[in-house]
């Protein structure tokens, strides 16, 4: 969620300043491809982990999570 205490006071208090809900969201990293990568970079096969920048399609109905309203039950 943040690098340091200092990140995640200033995210929780951007949220307070503007009334929405803060969460982190680990909602890919049980997915069989993401195992695979951990098991590589665990297991050495390809190096270190320097960083990480994943970028993916979504469907419409994304959107929702876009929306500050929206609430899941």
């Amino acid at each position: 969620m943040a690098l340091s205490l200092k990140e995640f006071d200033e995210m929780v208090g951007a949220s307070k300043e503007n009334h929405v809900q803060l969460c982190v969201v680990h909602n890919k990293l049980f997915e069989p491809v993401m195992m695979k990568a951990r098991a590589m970079v665990s297991g050495g096969s390809i190096g270190g982990l320097v960083g990480i920048d994943i970028k993916e399609l979504s469907q419409s109905d994304a959107l929702l999570l876009m929306n500050k309203d929206h609430l899941v039950s």
